[in-house]
């Protein structure tokens, strides 16, 4: 999915009336891992860094940030 697809998503949701509710837009936003079925809440939003080697940066979703600090690297 691109960030414009979810956005056109999202807008779609908030700006037509038949679908006006179907989104408790003040609840925690969840990630759902088809793979595993745990779901995890999304931490924050990060503007990343330039992308090593290119000039380029990229917007990322960052999830279980305090769990992968707590463990470090080795996950």
């Amino acid at each position: 999915m691109t960030w414009l697809e979810l956005y056109n998503l999202l807008y779609d949701r908030a700006n037509t009336m038949s679908k006006l509710g179907t989104v408790r837009w003040n609840d925690e936003i969840i990630v759902h891992d088809a793979s595993t079925g745990e779901e995890n809440s999304v931490d924050i939003w990060e503007l990343s860094e330039s992308i090593e080697g290119d000039n380029e940066s990229r917007l990322t979703l960052v999830y279980n940030q305090l769990e992968y600090e707590s463990e470090g690297e080795s996950k």
